[in-house]
């Protein structure tokens, strides 16, 4: 291993830093745990890092807990590189970064097909007209005579 990082896979989503911390004082001081969560979701992605005080303790972190039970899962534990050069991290990185749209190539609109620019038939404008729920509510045209002859 190059370094005192170690990397905890297959956690279950429910696993705090706090957890990951508790268990592993049993094998070494801990100087640092981080649990990797989605950025949109705030959900936990089931893997995290653990930073170790000395490289040696690292090690039998990963001797110990490797393929252990740990909360209803068995943890994949194995060294990690030293924090910003671990692979998992760079496509983690990867995976959440967005696309700038300067980024993205647009194909050529094709030219040999003109018909294709051309506009389809107009849009047609409905009008819906809703029955009212019973006769007794609705307002009938004798109604409305009788209004205007009230009015006159």
């Amino acid at each position: 291993m190059e370094s005192a990082r170690v990397y905890f896979g297959n956690l279950s989503y429910d696993v705090t830093e706090q957890d990951l911390e508790e268990l592993i004082k049993g094998v070494g001081p801990v100087r640092s745990a981080e649990i990797v969560y989605n950025r949109n979701t705030h959900r936990s992605k089931g893997y995290g890092f653990v930073e170790m005080l000395h490289q040696d303790d690292a090690v039998r972190c990963v001797e110990v807990l490797n393929d252990q039970p740990f909360m209803g899962r068995n943890m994949i534990v194995s060294g990690a590189k030293s924090k910003g050069t671990d692979s998992r991290e760079e496509q983690d990185e990867q995976e959440t970064t967005p696309t700038k749209v300067e980024d993205i190539e647009l194909a050529p609109l094709p030219k040999e097909n003109p018909s294709f620019f051309e506009e389809e038939d107009e849009p047609k404008i409905e009008t819906v007209v809703k029955e009212p729920a019973s006769a007794e509510t609705a307002p009938t045209e004798q109604d409305d005579t009788e209004k205007k002859s009230s009015d006159a």
